[in-house]
């Protein structure tokens, strides 16, 4: 029998809620996708409790190994190679959250395969912050050294890791689902979450941080002139959260009524869709090479996308959103006139928005948890 370690660990530094969604949906592929002779094992560590009882639940078929030791405590460990002889066999990580050490693959039958899911550490280190972008690099070094194959979700975030770290021929496109919190939500909460939600609005999903870019968005709602965009509310959506303080600074900065925004740090699958299933569209104006799952949940509830024109979002939306040439200027009021006229453009037109929702939905269909999880089974064979 074969056994398939998965450090199912989400709370690895810069790990936003997206990668936390991403980790829970990947090992449930993986069991479900195990072949014949083959076994999934869940490794946990002593403070993750949570993660033990979800795994128990949505995953009967996979043992769990939850060690005695802390989540901290391994950390520092791994990332100075202080392993120990455990995990043999075949290894794979969601993260760069992994026992890396010299092994043999022919004769000791070791494998381990780590998940890159962005370049932000290098890009944009401030963001994450000092430590997390420290641990970041840290680990991709020992994976440089030590890792038998690179998993990223994107051909986008492959080009863009070459510039920092060349992995050559290890480094393989396994892209992902829909957040399954989202799609297994109770489909009578597709209403909007709240009376103090106007209709429409619109969405922007992301942060406060300047690679997100929804101060642009923000922007471009606040004075518009136009009667669809200044009639339309705004609803913005952060897996990562933000503070009340910052946000009401950023609202004031543009002089945008309070009234007309609405704030949802670190929804919950059932907020998501019920936020989103009320929306006339959705923004992601992101200017680095995160990977959006909010893309594939817009398509799957047939929401119209507008988003940032950079080469992972494209590779995700494929032709089914319409595409902000923003990305090639650093003048903020050009990229808020940008998305100022895609919004007003969006809105006013309902076959456009019936269209992109018939392209969305066509869309979501290339991206499948099931093939997600054939994958990184094929992978572990291949090596």
């Amino acid at each position: 029998m074969t056994t398939l370690t998965v450090i199912a660990e989400g709370r690895v530094p810069s790990a936003s809620g997206e990668q936390h969604d991403y980790i829970r949906d990947l090992t449930r592929s993986i069991v479900a996708t195990a072949p014949r002779n083959c076994e999934v094992e869940t490794f946990l560590t002593s403070s993750a409790s949570t993660e033990r009882e979800y795994f128990e639940r949505s995953c009967p078929g996979a043992s769990i190994n939850m060690v005695s030791r802390d989540y901290q405590n391994l950390m520092r460990s791994w990332s100075l190679g202080l392993t120990g002889s455990a995990h043999e066999g075949l290894v794979h990580s969601p993260t760069l959250f992994a026992p890396l050490r010299r092994h043999d693959v022919v004769n000791d039958g070791v494998q381990t395969t780590v998940t890159i899911h962005d370049t932000t550490a290098w890009t944009h280190p401030d963001e994450v912050g000092a430590a997390a972008a420290l641990w970041s690099k840290t680990m991709a070094k020992r994976a440089y050294k030590y890792a038998d194959a690179i998993v990223v979700p994107s051909h986008a975030v492959a080009e863009n890791l070459s510039n920092y770290i060349d992995f050559g021929d290890r480094v393989r496109v396994i892209t992902s689902g829909t957040p399954t919190s989202v799609l297994s939500a109770s489909s009578s909460d597709d209403r909007p979450i709240s009376p103090e939600i106007s209709v429409p609005y619109v969405i922007v999903e992301g942060s406060l941080s300047v690679s997100d870019d929804v101060e642009a968005v923000i922007a471009a709602f606040s004075a518009s002139g136009n009667a669809e965009l200044d009639e339309t509310h705004l609803v913005v959506v952060s897996s990562a959260g933000i503070g009340a303080e910052p946000f009401s600074a950023m609202l004031a900065k543009y002089s945008l009524d309070a009234s007309r925004v609405r704030l949802f740090s670190q929804p919950s699958g059932n907020e998501r869709r019920s936020i989103y299933s009320g929306a006339a569209a959705l923004v992601v104006p992101w200017r680095s090479d995160r990977f959006a799952s909010s893309l594939l949940t817009a398509f799957s509830l047939g929401l119209p996308v507008v988003h940032a024109d950079t080469p992972v979002l494209n590779e995700i939306a494929g032709d089914a959103g319409i595409v902000v040439s923003t990305t090639e200027t650093d003048d903020h009021e050009a990229r808020a006139d940008a998305y100022r006229e895609s919004l007003q453009n969006v809105l006013a037109d309902d076959q456009a928005r019936s269209r992109l929702s018939t392209l969305g939905q066509d869309r979501s269909k290339a991206f499948s948890w099931r093939e997600t999880g054939e994958r990184i089974w094929q992978l572990h064979a291949e090596l």
